[in-house]
């Protein structure tokens, strides 16, 4: 088929997925008010749990379907642009960086607003502390032949960890050079899919396979670090601690440590069920990672390495309450000036102060373990 051939077949295609866009629009609309109505009869007692089920999946459906008009109206935009010769050039890195600079984003610090600036600091200190108690610098650092290996180590890492994370983000910035239709339509849907989207419409299939590949590669072996470290971390260091030393052998330990896995697993199921189902991002969910940490482990850290005093009793104690308080804050005041992880990390501190102070109340003084 000639150009203006393809041109043609593309330009009506498009006029028909505007159509069915329209109409599809309009059935949302309805499913929306359905589902409201079922929620609100089933809260008086009218209706069954299984029609709201019913409206939910119906919507969901419907939802989907409009994620796939809005790709396949991407696509055909796209197709038409390269047959018109209106596709915008983007040679090389320099176009995409400069582009990024001129929109401002590599400005680092925030504007001169006290809700910005509270914003800012809040969540850079809890990236910044709550990473520290995580696998990837917790135990690197630990298991360096030395300290010098341990900070030269961790440095590196960290370097790293920008280099590695430049790389999506820059092919993601690129994609609204190269296709802003298709970037505009898939970020009214879902900003999580503009790279995803981007490699299928742009990339051979060979290219596309080894995209896909490595994005498994990397889900995979977080998954396996996410859920055998902290796993490990229990059970050697709470779980043991808690057991006589006389009837833990090492295929005990191996059994509890197996089961805890199995835990933590079936914990991280649910939570991701849950995220789905609440249409949580990929960037809440590596917030919450480093929230968690803050509120939980950051003080039992820091005291087991720096304060003579603490022991297991403040390290539990410190635990429950920062857990205990963050959970808490999340549902009374998620949107609190004093955020819910920093409630958890005075509340963890409050809890390893008063727990090692007051050794009694816990059953006796037992000092944190010190690895030389």
């Amino acid at each position: 088929m000639s150009a203006r051939g393809l041109l043609a077949v593309n330009y009506f295609s498009l006029s028909q997925t505007d159509a069915q866009k329209a109409l599809l629009a309009t059935t949302l609309a309805g499913y929306q008010r359905t589902l409201e109505i079922t929620q609100n009869r089933y809260t008086a007692g009218i209706a069954a749990k299984t029609d709201v089920l019913q409206a939910q999946t119906q919507l969901a459906t419907a939802k989907a379907e409009d994620a796939g008009l809005v790709r396949t109206r991407a696509q055909l935009e796209h197709a038409i642009a390269v047959l018109v010769g209106d596709m915008p050039a983007v040679n090389g890195v320099a176009p995409v960086i400069e582009h990024a600079a001129a929109a401002g984003k590599f400005e680092f610090w925030p504007p001169l607003e006290w809700a910005a600036i509270v914003t800012f600091v809040a969540g850079l200190l809890t990236m910044g502390l709550g990473s520290i108690p995580q696998q990837d610098v917790f135990q690197r650092a630990n298991a360096s032949k030395s300290e010098r290996i341990a900070v030269w180590g961790t440095v590196i890492g960290g370097v790293l960890y920008f280099v590695f994370a430049a790389v999506p983000i820059y092919l993601t910035y690129a994609a609204t050079l190269v296709d802003p239709a298709l970037t505009a339509s898939v970020l009214a849907q879902d900003a999580q899919q503009v790279l995803p989207a981007f490699i299928k419409a742009h990339l051979p299939l060979y290219a596309q396979i080894i995209f896909y590949g490595a994005l498994l590669s990397v889900i995979m072996s977080t998954a396996s670090g996410t859920l055998l470290a902290p796993s490990v971390t229990i059970s050697e260091n709470i779980i043991k601690e808690f057991m006589p030393h006389h009837r833990m052998s090492q295929k005990k330990l191996l059994w509890i440590t197996r089961s805890v896995v199995v835990v933590f697993t079936l914990l991280v199921v649910v939570y991701s069920l849950w995220s789905l189902q609440s249409e949580t991002s990929i960037h809440t969910m590596v917030a919450n990672a480093y929230k968690i940490t803050l509120a939980c482990a950051f003080v039992p850290l820091v005291a087991g390495l720096y304060w003579k005093r603490a022991n297991n009793a403040g390290a539990g104690l410190s635990i429950v309450l920062g857990l205990t308080a963050w959970i808490a804050m999340e549902f009374i005041a998620p949107e609190a000036a004093l955020q819910p992880q920093f409630v958890g990390l005075l509340a963890s501190a409050a809890g390893m102060i008063a727990g090692s102070l007051k050794p009694r109340l816990f059953g006796g003084r037992r000092p944190l373990p010190r690895h030389t």
